[in-house]
C-alpha cells in the first residue's frame, strides 16, 4: 500500500468523491492484537471503497500476507465509496469519522451437493465434520464432510491469513429408515460420557423417531462420531402423544440427554432421551479380533447386533413434561442453556421457558407469524439474543436482556429485510456470535452480520425452496437442504 493512501494524497476542498475525510480506524471487539492499529486520525480520499480501506489497514499493520477486512460506520457496512456512506448517514465530511473494521468473511462456495430421494427438510451439523439430514422420503442420513478440518471461526483472524485449502467431498455414511411419513426436522443427541449417540427426527404423522448409533473410530476431532445404525435401520424409539403436524426439535446442551419439540397443537414438550437407551445390548470390554496392541485409539468393540429378523421392537416413549402457552402451531424451538428454552409460534409470540421449573419465564410479541428461531451460542454471547424467521420474509432479532415485557415489539432489536418469501430456517454461528444464516422459500440462503441491516452474502446454489440451514460446528462453513432434494455444503476458503 502506497503511503499516499494513508493520508498523503491531495484532494479538493469541500464534499464529493474528490474530497478528503479524517478517518480513525478501530478494531472490532475480539480482534487479535496483531490486527489492531493505533486509533489515530488519517486524512483519506472520500472515494475509497472497502478494498481501498482494507489496503490502508494492511499497510498500517505491515502484515506479511494481506488480510481482507470489512468496515462499518455507525453500524453500517461500507458498500460503495466512503463518501456515499457518509452521505447516506448524514455525516459531514468535515468531521473525524470512526471506522470500525472486522475480518472479512469471504463468500462461501457450494459443493456439487449430496442427492436425496425427496425434499431435505432438516439439517444438524453441530458435530463439526458431520451433518445429519432428514427428508420427506422418511429417512435420516449421516453425511460425512471429508477433507482436512477447517480452522474454527473463533480464530477468524488467523483463518483469514491461512493458506487456502482444497475442496472436500461429502459422503453418506449411514441411512436410517423405517417411518412411512415425511420427516421435517432432525437433531443429534450426545451422551454426557461421549460414549453413545442418537438421532431423532420429527415426522408429519405427529411422531418423533429415534435411532441409536454404534460409535466407530474416525469421527471429528479424533472422536467416535461416525456411526452405523444399531440393530436394524428401523427406529429404535418412537416418541408419541403428539397431534398430527410438523415437529420442530431442539437438543438440550451436551450432557443433558433431553430434547424439546413443538407441534401443531401449540404445545412444547420435553422428552428424556439418554442416547445409551437407544443402543442394543453390547459386550463391553471384549475387543474385536485383531484389535490387540497396536490397534490404537478408538478400537472397535464387538457388539451383539440383532439381525433384521430378530431386531428388537421399537420402544414407545411418552413426554416427561408439557409446556402450555402458545395459541397456535409451535414452529421453532431452541435450547442453548440448561435452564433456558425458547419457542416461537404462528401466534407471533417468542417465549422463554425455565426448563428446570417447567414454566414460562417471559415473552415478547412480534407483529407477524414466526416460523423458526435460534439463539446466540458462541463463546461470550448471551442466549437471550434470539433471531426468528417469519412468514413475511423478515428476520427479526430480539434481545430479551432488555427486560421482561408483553408489549408488541418492545424487545425487537432489529428487523432484517432481504428475503422475498417465507424464512423457513435460521441459525446463529457457534463460533462468531454476530453471524447469522437464514434459509427461505425464495431459494436463497443469506449470511448476516448483526451489526448491519443488509446481508453479507446471498447464496443461490439451490433450485427451489431452501428448507433448512446450519453452521458446521463452530466454523464459518454451512450446510443447507432444499426442495431440490440436495444437501449443499458451503465452504469459506481462507485467503492466500
Amino acid at each position: 500500500m502506497a503511503p499516499r493512501d494513508a493520508g498523503g494524497a491531495e484532494g479538493a476542498e469541500g464534499g464529493g468523491e474528490d474530497a478528503q475525510v479524517m478517518v480513525s480506524f478501530r478494531a472490532a471487539a475480539g480482534m487479535p492484537a496483531a490486527l489492531r492499529v493505533a486509533e489515530t486520525a488519517f486524512a483519506l480520499p472520500a472515494s475509497l471503497t472497502r478494498f481501498g480501506l482494507s489496503e490502508v489497514v494492511n499497510h498500517l499493520l505491515s502484515l506479511p500476507r494481506p488480510v481482507p477486512f470489512d468496515f462499518l460506520v455507525q453500524g453500517a457496512f461500507v458498500r460503495g465509496s466512503l463518501s456515499k456512506v457518509l452521505q447516506g448517514l448524514a455525516i459531514g465530511q468535515e468531521r473525524t469519522v470512526e471506522v470500525e473494521y472486522v475480518t472479512m468473511l469471504p463468500k462461501p462456495d457450494p459443493s456439487p451437493g449430496v442427492p436425496h430421494d425427496d425434499w431435505v427438510a432438516g439439517v444438524d451439523a453441530r458435530a463439526g465434520g458431520a451433518a445429519a439430514s432428514c427428508s420427506y422420503d422418511g429417512a435420516v442420513r449421516l453425511v460425512k464432510l471429508r477433507g482436512e478440518p477447517r480452522e474454527s471461526s473463533r480464530g477468524a483472524g488467523a483463518a483469514a491469513a491461512a493458506a487456502a485449502q482444497g475442496r472436500v467431498s461429502e459422503e453418506v455414511v449411514a441411512t436410517f429408515t423405517g417411518p412411512r411419513t415425511p420427516l421435517s426436522s432432525v437433531a443429534l443427541l450426545r451422551s454426557s460420557a461421549d460414549e453413545a449417540y442418537a438421532a431423532v427426527a420429527g415426522g408429519k404423522d405427529g411422531r418423533i423417531y429415534g435411532w441409536g448409533l454404534v460409535p466407530e473410530a474416525g469421527g471429528p476431532e479424533g472422536g467416535a462420531w461416525w456411526a452405523r445404525p444399531a440393530s436394524s435401520g428401523r427406529p429404535h424409539v418412537a416418541f408419541t402423544g403428539v397431534q398430527d403436524g410438523d415437529q420442530c426439535l431442539a437438543a438440550a446442551p451436551p450432557g443433558e440427554e433431553v430434547f424439546a419439540s413443538g407441534a401443531a397443537d401449540g404445545l412444547v414438550r420435553l422428552w428424556a432421551a439418554p442416547p445409551a437407551d437407544f443402543v442394543p445390548d453390547e459386550v463391553d470390554g471384549e475387543e474385536e479380533e485383531g484389535g490387540g496392541r497396536g490397534g490404537g485409539r478408538g478400537k472397535a468393540k464387538r457388539r451383539k447386533v440383532a439381525s433384521a429378523s430378530a431386531a428388537r421392537d421399537t420402544k414407545v416413549v411418552e413426554c416427561i413434561a408439557t409446556l402450555r402457552k402458545h395459541g397456535q402451531t409451535v414452529t421453532g424451538v431452541c435450547w442453548p442453556a440448561a435452564s433456558a428454552l425458547y419457542s416461537v409460534a404462528l401466534d407471533g409470540v417468542v417465549r422463554k421457558w425455565d426448563a428446570e421449573a417447567q414454566a414460562a419465564a417471559s415473552e415478547v410479541a412480534a407483529s407477524r407469524a414466526l416460523s423458526c428461531v435460534d439463539s446466540a451460542s458462541a463463546p461470550g454471547a448471551s442466549p437471550d439474543l434470539l433471531a426468528a424467521g417469519s412468514t413475511d420474509g423478515h428476520v427479526r432479532v430480539f434481545d430479551l436482556r432488555a427486560g421482561e415485557s408483553t408489549d408488541r415489539g418492545s424487545l425487537l432489536a432489529s428487523s432484517l429485510a432481504s428475503h422475498a418469501q417465507h424464512v423457513r430456517s435460521i441459525a446463529f454461528c457457534r463460533g462468531r456470535g454476530e453471524l447469522l444464516a437464514s434459509a427461505s422459500y425464495d431459494g436463497t440462503v443469506k449470511v448476516w452480520d448483526l451489526r448491519a441491516r443488509v446481508p453479507l452474502h446471498t447464496l443461490t446454489g439451490h433450485e427451489g425452496k431452501v428448507l433448512s440451514v446450519d453452521w458446521v460446528g463452530d466454523t464459518t462453513d454451512l450446510v443447507s437442504g432444499g426442495a431440490d432434494k440436495k444437501l449443499l455444503h458451503w465452504q469459506v476458503a481462507p485467503s492466500e
